[in-house]
């Protein structure tokens, strides 16, 4: 259902929302949104998609890694995705670059391609991302392979991490609608339950250090897949502060709810930004907690009232059966990724909340255990651009 509903949402561009809660939840994004160059979309399974300027093209910046990573996903089957081993050299390893898998390792190694993927989706290593488009897809075959087979159109892939380094002005050429990319988290985690997915879903569930202060910070006991994503800073002021993610949630009568959020913002400060996704993702779970409770009472009121003494019926957001199938087969996945991760990088790059603040383009990471130093200058993760 929720991908027929988007699929309507993005065919025709127009905004729907299907009770006068949800443009009450719109208007009250809009006031945190303000005069501010920021867009907004949310799709739930309750029905609705709420957009603020949902349908204007953003930078996407190392959000696009994950439409990498679903691109990969559906080219290839669960094995090949997790058990795939690549090489890559020193060369592969760009200096002037955001990389933990350059300061484990500066001259290069053998791994599972989940390793590679561990690195670009949870750690936003730019390095990790250009060898996974050098050796499986390029950005014109990703760009090509989810147009193909998504609702979502309006989005482009064009460019690696080290082309927008070379030339920080190519990276308007990776771009899409907050809309479409709300889209590609809904149909990824609510509407297909592939194994090569269900795969990718394992990898984005394993625990990350970075992008604790934007959607993430705004929800409560839910489960979050998330990518976030930074841009060039000049001046004080930084290009791109965004976030996307998936959220399911349980509803207080039994089963799930869940919804797609995508937060992108251009030309600000980055502190500013990343407070107000923060408070627009606290809106809008908070919104979502607070619609399924008094569901959930009028269910009961129902209930009641009809036939007394009956008990209310467990009830799941359209596509939870195939979400919670794939959270099974995670709860197999995930652990053995961290533990292959955490086996060839010793665990060094979990940082504490607060350690990833600083910014500028030769800022050196400092994590919350010392590095493991394997070879000239591997403790060193120079960068233009930090995950946050």
């Amino acid at each position: 259902m929720m991908c027929r509903i988007f699929l309507l949402f993005i065919g025709i561009g127009v905004f729907y929302a299907s009770a006068a809660g949800a443009e009450t939840l719109e208007s009250r994004i809009a006031a945190i949104v303000g005069d501010s160059d920021m867009g907004v979309a949310v799709i739930s399974s309750m029905g609705d998609t709420v957009s603020i300027n949902g349908d204007k093209p953003f930078e996407m910046q190392s959000v696009m890694k994950f439409h990498q990573a679903l691109a990969m996903a559906k080219t290839m089957s669960a094995k090949e995705f997790l058990d795939t081993k690549v090489t890559y050299g020193s060369d592969d390893l760009k200096p002037d670059t955001w990389s933990p898998l350059r300061a484990v390792n500066s001259q290069g190694g053998t791994v599972e391609l989940s390793t590679l993927l561990y690195y670009s989706l949870r750690m936003s290593d730019n390095n990790a991302a250009d060898i996974l488009f050098d050796r499986f897809l390029s950005p014109a075959m990703v760009d090509s392979v989810l147009k193909a087979d998504m609702p979502a159109k309006n989005f482009a892939i064009a460019y690696t991490e080290d082309d927008m380094h070379r030339n920080p002005s190519l990276a308007g050429g990776n771009w899409s609608t907050p809309l479409d990319c709300a889209g590609l988290f809904d149909y990824a985690f609510a509407c297909d339950s592939s194994q090569s997915v269900v795969a990718l879903q394992a990898v984005m569930a394993s625990k990350s250090a970075f992008g604790n202060s934007r959607i993430v910070k705004g929800v409560g006991n839910g489960t979050v897949y998330n990518k976030t994503g930074t841009g060039f800073e000049k001046a004080g002021r930084t290009t791109a502060v965004n976030d996307a993610a998936f959220v399911y949630f349980p509803y207080a009568w039994g089963g799930f709810g869940y919804y797609s959020i995508a937060v992108f913002a251009s030309d600000c400060v980055a502190s500013e930004a990343e407070a107000k996704i923060a408070e627009i993702s606290d809106l809008v779970w908070s919104y979502h907690i607070t619609r399924a409770n008094d569901l959930a009472a009028n269910m009961i009121n129902v209930a009641g009232a009809s036939r007394p003494g009956t008990r209310v019926k467990e009830t799941e957001g359209d596509g939870l059966g195939r979400i919670l199938g794939a959270a099974a087969l995670t709860a197999i996945i995930v652990d053995e990724i961290v533990n292959r991760v955490f086996d060839y990088s010793g665990g060094d790059y979990y940082e504490s909340d607060n350690s990833s603040k600083s910014s500028g383009s030769s800022s050196n990471y400092s994590g919350g255990r010392s590095s493991k130093k394997t070879g000239s200058g591997s403790s060193s993760t120079s960068q233009r651009r930090r995950p946050r």
